[in-house]
């Protein structure tokens, strides 16, 4: 007899104008037809509401390490120094209370402990995390856009150095 395959899927609800993603409890208390989206404030009725659903073993392409390291940024005319909850050789999760629009691109300067000078990185906001139970989970996906070799190569060396097999 073959062993059955779960399949685990998440459900994401998305704004149809801005593509924020929204929880099912936000969803769920809102009984009216019409709701505003708490990203960018327009009105949407609920049938408009795009569902998506991700095959959890989709959702990550590049395995992730839980790494904490300093990163700097300038966003909505303000500079932030936070802290990187995993990484990965195609992105990092970046904790964050700060809202960041879908898509929009980021300078990031990443402080990694050994190197004299911090990797320069133009990356992508990929997802936004708001609505989590703790704020540890709160922030931002960056997928990463241009790092050049040499500093992609440091970000490398260094995880390897941690004793993460690549």
């Amino acid at each position: 007899m073959m062993p059955q395959i779960r399949v685990i899927t998440r459900t994401h609800y998305h704004c149809p104008h801005c593509r924020g993603i929204l929880s099912d409890a936000y969803i769920a208390r809102n009984p009216f037809p019409e709701i505003s989206c708490p990203f960018c404030g327009r009105l949407m009725r609920l049938p408009s509401i795009q569902r998506e659903d991700i095959p959890a073993p989709d959702e990550r392409k590049e395995r992730r390490y839980p790494v904490s390291l300093k990163v700097t940024y300038r966003s909505f005319e303000r500079f932030f120094t936070e802290y990187t909850a995993n990484i990965s050789r195609g992105g990092m999760f970046i904790r964050t209370d700060t809202p960041h629009k879908i898509g929009s691109s980021i300078d990031l300067l990443l402080y990694v402990s050994g190197l004299d000078e911090p990797i320069r990185i133009n990356g992508e906001v990929v997802h936004w995390n708001r609505f989590s139970r703790t704020r540890e989970d709160a922030g931002i996906g960056v997928k990463f856009i241009s790092v050049d070799r040499k500093s992609k190569k440091m970000l490398l060396d260094f995880i390897k150095s941690r004793k993460y097999s690549l």
